[in-house]
């Protein structure tokens, strides 16, 4: 279950910061009209920066959640075929007892 609210809070977290990051490169064009001529192409750098920042960000914790969301499953099936296996040992165990009598 704590992994769940880890992939769960993951996922939050990359849309947040996708979020932000697309903020940011909006609200650096709304304000462009209020920047002097010479910032603004540093201005603009910031903006793409930000969103670039927002999107790179949004996939690491997007992938992170899909490797949590992953290595829930396969602990899953592990478990599954854990009690097969225990489930088939004891069986041969039982056997093996019938055919020493």
């Amino acid at each position: 279950m704590n992994s769940m609210l880890t992939h769960k809070l993951l996922k939050g977290i990359a849309y947040l910061s996708f979020v932000s990051g697309a903020l940011v490169f909006v609200g650096a064009f709304i304000f462009m009209p209020n920047v002097y001529s010479s910032a603004r192409g540093g201005l603009v750098f910031l903006a793409f920066a930000a969103l670039l920042s927002g999107i790179i960000s949004s996939a690491m914790f997007l992938f992170c959640a899909k490797l949590i969301e992953q290595n829930e499953e396969r602990r899953e099936q592990n478990e599954k075929l854990l009690k097969l296996l225990s489930n088939i040992d004891d069986r041969s165990r039982k056997w093996e007892l019938q055919n020493h009598e």
